[in-house]
C-alpha cells in the first residue's frame, strides 16, 4: 500500500474517533494529527528530501479535506508544513534537517497544552466572587477556567445550557465534583438565563481575523440577547483556534459531523430539513476573547494570528475549498 493511502486511512481513523467522541475536543484531535504527521515524515525520511516532501504534501491535502473546519488541526498542519517549506532540499539527508518536522510537532503540541492552560487560568481570573455565569456548550477551556476560579475560593453559580443530554450530564457531574453550584437551563430559555447572569462565557471552534467566531448553533442568538441586556459576552479560546484563511466571519467554514438531529422518516418526502451544528457569531457581538495572553479585543486577532506559522501550501489548499 502506498504511503499516501496509508496516511489517508490513518486520518480516516482519527476522524471516526473524533466523530464518535473517542477523541474529546479539537485540542486532543490536533495533538493526535500532529503526531501522526511526524510519524509519516519519519517513515519517509529514508527516501530523502523528495520522499519526505511528497509524503507531507499528500498528507496535507488529506488533512485539509477531512479537517478543514477545525482550526487547531489546520494550524498544526501550518506549523509542520512550514518546517518542510523552510528547509533547503539539499539538507534533507542530514539528521538535523530530518529532525525539523519532529521539532515542529513537539513545539505545536506544547503550544496547544500551554495555550489551553493559560487561557483557562485567564477565565479563572475573569470570574468574580458572587458571579452568575451563563456557560453555553462548555468546552475544555471554559471547564478548566471555572475549576480554576473555584480552586481560588471564589463562590459563584453556573447556568449550564446546551442541547446534548450526554454533554449536560458529563459537564454537570464535573462541576458538581468541584463543588460548583449550577442550574441546568434549556437552550430555548435564553432570555431567562441572560436576565439572571452577570456574564456569558462560551467556547469557539474557530475564530476569524475580525474576531467573529464559529461555535455551536444557538451561540449567536445568545450573543444578541446578551447585547440587548448589556451582559458581557466572552469567548474563551486560545490562539490555535484562529483561522488564518478567514479574514471575516463569512469565510469561516464549519465541518459538519453529518449526524442529522431531525429524522427524515418523520416528515413528508418533499420537506427540506435544516439542522446545522455550527453558526457564525459576528465579532461586533463579542465583548472580548479570553486567550493565553489574557482578555483581548476581537480586533486584536490579527496580532495573535501573527504568532502562528503560516504555510504557503496549506493556504493554497484552503483557498480551493468550496
Amino acid at each position: 500500500m502506498r504511503d499516501g493511502r496509508r496516511a489517508e486511512l490513518a486520518l480516516d481513523e482519527l476522524l471516526a474517533d473524533f466523530d464518535t467522541h473517542k477523541i474529546s475536543g479539537a485540542a486532543a484531535l490536533a495533538t493526535r494529527m500532529s503526531e501522526l504527521l511526524g510519524q509519516i515524515a519519519e517513515e519517509a525520511s529514508a527516501g530523502g528530501c523528495e520522499a519526505v516532501t511528497m509524503a507531507i504534501r499528500e498528507a496535507s491535502a488529506a488533512v485539509v479535506d477531512r479537517f478543514g473546519g477545525i482550526s487547531p488541526v489546520i494550524n498544526g498542519l501550518h506549523a509542520i508544513m512550514s518546517a518542510v517549506e523552510s528547509t533547503d532540499p539539499s539538507e534533507w539527508a542530514t539528521p538535523e534537517a530530518n529532525a525539523r518536522v519532529e521539532l515542529a510537532v513537539a513545539a505545536y503540541v506544547k503550544r496547544i497544552d500551554d495555550g489551553l492552560c493559560a487561557a483557562a487560568l485567564a477565565v479563572g481570573d475573569l470570574v468574580q466572587h458572587g458571579d452568575t455565569i451563563l456557560a453555553f456548550t462548555i468546552g475544555e477551556t471554559v471547564l478548566r477556567g471555572l475549576v480554576a476560579a473555584r480552586s481560588r475560593g471564589k463562590e459563584f453559580v453556573v447556568i449550564v445550557a446546551g442541547q446534548d443530554p450526554a454533554y449536560l450530564e458529563r459537564v454537570t457531574c464535573e462541576l458538581a465534583r468541584e463543588g460548583i453550584r449550577m442550574t441546568v437551563m434549556s437552550d430555548l430559555a435564553l432570555a431567562w438565563g441572560i436576565s439572571r447572569s452577570s456574564r456569558v462565557i462560551v467556547g469557539a471552534d474557530a475564530i476569524a481575523l475580525d474576531g467573529s467566531i464559529l461555535s455551536r448553533i444557538g451561540t449567536r442568538a445568545l450573543a444578541v440577547v446578551a447585547r440587548s441586556e448589556a451582559v458581557p459576552f466572552w469567548v474563551a479560546a486560545d490562539s490555535t483556534k484562529i483561522d488564518l484563511a478567514a479574514e471575516t466571519g463569512q469565510k469561516l467554514r464549519p465541518r459538519e459531523r453529518g449526524k442529522m438531529r431531525l429524522r427524515r422518516d418523520r416528515f413528508p418526502a418533499d420537506t427540506i430539513l435544516f439542522a446545522p451544528d455550527f453558526e457564525m457569531t459576528p465579532g461586533s457581538l463579542v465583548t472580548g476573547l479570553i486567550t493565553e495572553s489574557g482578555p483581548v479585543c476581537p480586533a486584536d486577532c490579527h496580532a495573535l494570528a501573527n504568532t502562528l506559522p503560516k504555510s504557503r501550501r496549506v493556504m493554497e489548499l484552503l483557498s480551493m475549498r468550496i
